[in-house]
């Protein structure tokens, strides 16, 4: 931790997003994808290509390769296409919660909704590892994951409150 400050970076905390859920949820029809096969990990880059930014306050962009790595090697058993909504998510059940890692899509994503349909009845909590737009339903906590986010301050530069650096965007 000690080499990034010595290059002018600071380290900057995140805050998760998370969700409670008091519904039935599982009301979207998921399809499994494989981060295996040529053909899913195809699919998948062509939509990635095109992936709106989830929320407006931060987001990343031009990311596809990125994304494709943790399709391929990270998440490859844990990718599920919704045709309904035309959109690929990248998520997992730990208990009673799920984690969603990312949404690719080329439309205009409530999550709220998104995070509430796939998620199967045991589920009670929902956690975003990505920046979410506001929202009363959603709150935020304090992040705690072994990754720490350092940035070097550019002139201009102003981080929004209550932002995740997509986990899917971390090289």
């Amino acid at each position: 931790m000690d080499y990034y400050p010595k290059f002018g970076f600071h380290a900057v905390e995140e805050q998760q997003p998370a969700m409670e859920l008091a519904g039935k949820g599982q009301s979207g029809t998921l399809k499994k994808l494989d981060g295996q096969s040529d053909e899913d990990i195809k699919f998948i880059f062509d939509l990635a290509k095109s992936k709106m930014p989830l929320a407006d306050r931060f987001s990343t962009t031009d990311t596809a390769e990125l994304l494709m790595f943790y399709s391929t090697y990270v998440f490859p058993q844990n990718i599920y296409y919704w045709p309904e909504k035309e959109m690929i998510i990248l998520m997992n059940i730990e208990g009673e919660t799920l984690h969603m890692y990312d949404v690719i899509t080329n439309k205009k994503a409530d999550l709220q909704e998104t995070a509430a349909r796939v998620a199967p009845p045991e589920v009670k909590k929902v956690r975003f590892h990505f920046t979410v737009p506001v929202s009363s339903q959603i709150k935020t906590e304090a992040f705690r994951g072994d990754e720490v986010l350092f940035v070097r301050p550019a002139s201009g530069l102003v981080l929004p409150d209550n932002f995740k650096h997509p986990v899917t965007s971390q090289a």
